[in-house]
């Protein structure tokens, strides 16, 4: 995951050099920052030490969301993947199918897999057919219905077998990376 991630933030990520053919000074940079912070929550923002009160109270905030309780609700991560840009997210899962694990790792675009890379411990013949089963799921927007559409289509295609690992199972296995379950 992390090269997937580290491939989507060279693609994603720029610098102010670049988007203004310069490097503009720190101080003004600074300024204009302190300025729409202030705007944004409507009081003053100044520089300074923080009080005891605030160190504490960063701590406590740093713990909680570092807790096993805040990360792990209901066996579930809290926050799956991510966020590499405004609407370009790296996400993960692993399903467990009849014929072996299934993993998934995923780039999605404006809701569609932009790039996937599925893994595990499950039998896919003819060899290449992963390679091309990935290939064919770029683009393809991230619903369960145009998924197993294209996965059943690369089956036939290639005359893929996967014993005990069905077109449904890949499906799944995606969404679960997509949109993980939710807590009950």
């Amino acid at each position: 995951m992390r090269d997937k991630i580290f491939e989507s933030l060279e693609a994603y990520m720029t610098t102010m050099s670049e988007q203004l053919g310069s490097t503009p000074d720190r101080a003004t940079v600074k300024d204009l920052y302190m300025k729409k912070v202030s705007e944004a929550l409507g009081m003053e923002v100044y520089e300074g030490e923080w009080t005891e009160e605030e160190e504490a109270m960063a701590k406590e905030i740093d713990a909680r969301f570092l807790s096993d309780e805040w990360l792990y609700q209901k066996g579930q991560l809290k926050q799956q993947g991510v966020k590499i840009h405004q609407d370009v997210h790296i996400v993960e899962a692993a399903f467990k199918a009849q014929g072996g694990l299934i993993r998934i790792i995923a780039r999605l675009r404006e809701g569609r897999i932009d790039d996937v890379t599925i893994s595990g411990d499950f039998t896919l013949l003819p060899v290449f057919a992963l390679g091309a089963l990935e290939q064919s799921l770029r683009g393809v927007a991230a619903t369960p219905e145009n998924l197993k559409s294209k996965i059943e289509e690369a089956y036939y295609r290639l005359n893929i077998q996967s014993p005990g690992v069905t077109p449904t199972d890949f499906t799944t296995a995606i969404m679960n990376a997509v949109t993980p379950p939710q807590a009950a």
